[in-house]
């Protein structure tokens, strides 16, 4: 944030604006909103998830921000992002062909994470019982307040 902070400063004191187009994600209008009190600030873009580019065009999500990340042992691929259902032990056995239940359209995310680990030599790290995730974390129930230094 003393990046935003700074950056506005300078703006602030070479411009003179009413409204400001952001083109960073919803968190950069949400910045911008703060700090610019007299000036209306539009998103340029819609966040929908954090993604990567696949294709031309086509992303698709890969975190979700959860605030407990496990890629150390999912072998770098997300579970609560890549799995419908968002499950952390493996598996729930209605994918096909690596294919899930919902769609076939659709990866399963725990195939994914199963070939990758098989490729990296590290499937036996799935052995251990992934405990539930403490949800209060999640991005669900409202927003997060992240504290740095305590």
């Amino acid at each position: 944030m003393p990046a935003v902070r700074k950056n506005v400063s300078i703006l602030r004191r070479k411009i003179d604006f009413l409204r400001v187009v952001s083109l960073g994600c919803g968190v950069g209008v949400n910045s911008l909103a703060g700090r610019l009190d007299n000036v209306f600030v539009f998103p340029g873009v819609d966040t929908k998830f954090f993604g990567a580019t696949v294709e031309s065009g086509v992303l698709i999500e890969m975190c979700e921000g959860c605030g407990k990340c496990i890629l150390n042992i999912t072998g770098g691929i997300c579970p609560i992002a890549r799995c419908s259902k968002s499950l952390l032990n493996g598996p729930c056995g209605g994918s096909k062909d690596g294919k899930c239940e919902i769609s076939p359209d659709v990866e399963c995310g725990w195939s994914l994470i199963v070939e990758r680990m098989k490729k990296l030599g590290t499937l036996h790290l799935l052995e251990e019982t992934v405990p539930p995730r403490d949800w209060p974390y999640s991005h669900h129930g409202g927003p997060r307040r992240v504290i740095h230094g305590v």
